[in-house]
């Protein structure tokens, strides 16, 4: 159940945090040192690069004439609340929405693709480890998993891309699909994609799934001491059944929390991945407007994450309300 009164609540939490994250989403772009104009229009030196006039006049469109910061963000503000992220400098002159919107469906495909099929592995993986605690293959396997836990995306995906697409060459080295293509049909193309998207997709799932298992294993058993469970034990019931839909059951409540906040997380989580595949989503986008000083661009990715973030938050809640009718939300 949820009330009106918590949604109300929640909704403001949410407008203070995504406020919050707008400003320093503003502010911190701005430490970083140098002139935004000169590095991405000139920076490879030209005829322009002495022109004054030209400099002034990109200045203004660029927003960055007045060096008030607290105006600029006013403006920033402003043009936000109308839905106008600016113009980006290092895809000019692309605006940023329309940069985040051509580049957010891969990140949202490859990170949505990666957490979805690590839970779907990790979860009954954690509840065999589970209903057979203490066994070798439990001490094997988990800690095989707290290793690979400990060890960061990017270093697990620089093995599957030297292994699998230098050594072997089975898969592509980069890129979502193939350059300078023409397919035959919708259908290729959906292949192609698929191709490509096995090495990066592989790397957020061998990341992510120990993590769900594990946690799966540890709540299952903290379960399994439960009385309810004693008592299904004590009745006779089947084995399959007690493991299944009195252990699982219960014990999954708190991991598909954990993978709902984790979808939010992995959209940020998948920058690394993307950088090292050079796969067309924001956190490729982002590491080149990082390196062009691209202010505008930077917030507007670094606004896509943090809301993200935000918004898995409340959808958690109240998926949770409805696998659990013993949570009230008031």
């Amino acid at each position: 159940m949820i009330s009106k009164r918590y949604l109300l609540r929640r909704l403001t939490n949410m407008a203070v945090i995504a406020y919050g994250a707008i400003t320093l989403n503003f502010f911190l772009p701005r430490i970083i040192p140098g002139n935004p104009v000169m590095a991405n229009l000139f920076g490879g030196g030209g005829g322009q690069i002495g022109n004054p006039v030209v400099v002034r006049r990109l200045t203004q469109e660029f927003g960055l004439n007045n060096p008030n910061l607290l105006y600029q963000y006013y403006r920033y503000l402003v043009e936000l609340v109308h839905g106008n992220l600016g113009i980006s400098f290092y895809y000019y002159p692309q605006s940023v929405v329309s940069v985040i919107v051509q580049r957010l469906p891969w990140t949202l495909f490859l990170a949505g693709s990666g957490t979805i099929l690590a839970a779907l592995l990790g979860i009954p993986l954690g509840i065999f480890l589970a209903w057979r605690k203490g066994t070798l293959p439990d001490s094997l396997i988990s800690s095989a998993g707290m290793l690979i836990s400990s060890i960061p995306y990017f270093w697990i995906g620089i093995v599957l891309l030297i292994f699998f697409a230098v050594d072997i060459t089975i898969f592509p080295v980069a890129h979502a699909v193939s350059q300078g293509v023409t397919y035959s049909s919708v259908f290729a193309y959906l292949g192609d994609v698929l191709y490509h998207a096995v090495l990066p997709i592989s790397t957020l799932v061998i990341a992510l799934m120990p993590g769900y298992a594990l946690q799966m294993r540890n709540t299952m058993i903290t379960v399994m001491h439960e009385d309810y469970i004693l008592t299904a034990f004590a009745k006779g019931l089947p084995n399959h059944v007690i493991k299944n839909r009195y252990a699982a059951r219960n014990a999954i409540l708190p991991v598909t929390t954990h993978v709902g906040i984790a979808l939010g997380y992995v959209v940020g989580g998948a920058l690394m991945v993307e950088y090292l595949f050079a796969y067309p989503g924001l956190g490729y986008t982002l590491f080149s407007a990082i390196q062009s000083e691209d202010y505008p661009l930077m917030q507007g990715i670094f606004l896509i994450i943090s809301l993200c973030v935000i918004f898995a938050n409340f959808i958690v809640d109240m998926i949770y309300t409805l696998i659990d009718p013993r949570v009230s939300l008031t």
